[in-house]
């Protein structure tokens, strides 16, 4: 006798319960984001008045960015290679590389920031180049040997 698929999270959880949640989180997204913009100019937060307009654009915003992030990581790993060697090496200098990658989406690319972005560089080029000569070699022997 086979034994049940034990449920998810979220499969254990009620449709009904799940978009009440999904909508509560919606709003507070919406309100934080209204307070935030609002207390640029230095407003209270109490000024803040939350419309179903604003919370569709958090939402639609929201899921068009996850959307993006789906997209890229799959296309990333259609691409990824299969030698462990070079996985590794892929993994650590693109994890290395993720903090100047945000710092310069989140304030662009400034002149008074280019010492961490030189930092970040040469921390990235003394982890060693990507595919070294080594690494060439073994992705040559593994090609010879998948085509013979």
């Amino acid at each position: 006798m086979s034994e049940p698929e034990p449920k998810s999270f979220l499969g254990s959880l009620p449709e009904a319960l799940f978009i009440a949640i999904l909508t509560v989180g919606a709003y507070w997204l919406s309100f934080r984001y209204e307070a935030g913009y609002l207390s640029a100019f230095g407003l209270p937060p109490y000024l803040v008045e939350v419309s179903l307009q604003t919370t569709l654009l958090v939402a639609f915003a929201l899921s068009a960015g996850v959307w993006i992030v789906f997209c890229l990581v799959n296309f990333s790993l259609l691409l990824w290679p299969e030698h462990p060697a070079i996985q590794n090496k892929l993994f650590r200098v693109g994890v290395l590389l993720l903090f100047p990658l945000w710092y310069m989406l989140n304030y662009g690319l400034r002149v008074q920031d280019w010492a961490v972005y030189a930092t970040s560089g040469v921390i990235a080029q003394a982890r060693g180049p990507i595919m070294s000569r080594n690494h060439l070699q073994l992705l040559r022997l593994f090609s010879d040997t998948i085509h013979t």
